[in-house]
């Protein structure tokens, strides 16, 4: 009687098929992992983004600072610190496709950990400038009200001060690394906080190649990291040369 059996080469072709097939697969199941993280991102942040505006329908149409809150006795806050009791989740702050590490971000200072993983496009206040005939800002909105002679087309103000909010990002994929522990706060005192100009930088572009974005008007949405920077030198002079005039950040006419 012959026994049966699989010869070597039909173990192979097996092998090999599998193989095929794993290489197929695995980069799709991936990218659907990413996929429902990316999900789970939006839902933080834009539960975090009307955390923020119902923050600034208690304070005058203000919302928080962009710096940090001195408490007497207490520490230095953060802007987490004054919108986290509108939403009592710290979790909420962290993006769960985001670096945990301070070193990630290339920072090697004496900070302990990643606060937040959103943060406030702010190479400069809240300055507008005109391009073309269309009125961009690079900036973000705040409590503070001030005029520099020097740049007239310049100004802070709040987030109803915005005549495009739903095109105006307020909250984009960045860090927040905070200096803790401080008693008393729960995110930890004074912060250093950026995020990447380079939409190839996947510990900011987190989610296939783009990321998430909270709007002045309290929508949240995902963009391409492309489309997020276009024309992101644009703007090639001046104090703030480089620096983008991009389609969702669009504050004035």
């Amino acid at each position: 009687m012959r026994k049966s059996g699989f010869t070597l080469i039909e173990l192979l072709v097996v092998i090999a098929i599998i193989a095929i097939l794993a290489a197929i697969l695995f980069p799709v199941f991936a990218r659907a992992r990413e996929k429902a993280r990316q999900t789970s991102c939006l839902s933080n942040l834009k539960q975090v983004t009307l955390a923020t505006l119902m923050y600034a329908q208690d304070y005058d149409e203000l919302g928080p600072d962009y710096g940090w809150y001195n408490i007497t006795g207490v520490g230095w806050a953060t802007w987490m610190e004054m919108t986290n009791p509108y939403v009592k989740n710290s979790q909420l702050f962290i993006c769960p496709s985001a670096p945990t590490s301070p070193a990630s971000y290339g920072y090697t200072g004496t900070a302990n950990r990643v606060a937040s993983s959103y943060c406030w496009p702010f190479w400069i206040g809240y300055d507008y400038y005109n391009w073309w005939n269309t009125i961009m800002f690079a900036g973000f909105p705040t409590r503070a009200a001030s005029a520099n002679p020097a740049r007239p087309w310049g100004y802070w103000a709040s987030l109803t001060r915005s005549i495009h909010p739903a095109d105006a990002a307020y909250l984009i994929e960045g860090y927040m690394i905070t200096y803790d522990p401080v008693t008393g706060l729960m995110f930890g005192s004074a912060a250093t906080t950026g995020f990447s100009a380079t939409p190839t930088n996947a510990n900011f572009y987190r989610h296939n190649e783009g990321m998430n974005l909270g709007f002045c008007d309290g929508h949240a949405k995902w963009v391409k990291g492309e489309y997020f920077m276009q024309n992101n030198s644009a703007r090639t002079v001046g104090a703030y040369a480089g620096y983008p005039c991009s389609p969702v950040m669009h504050h004035g006419y």
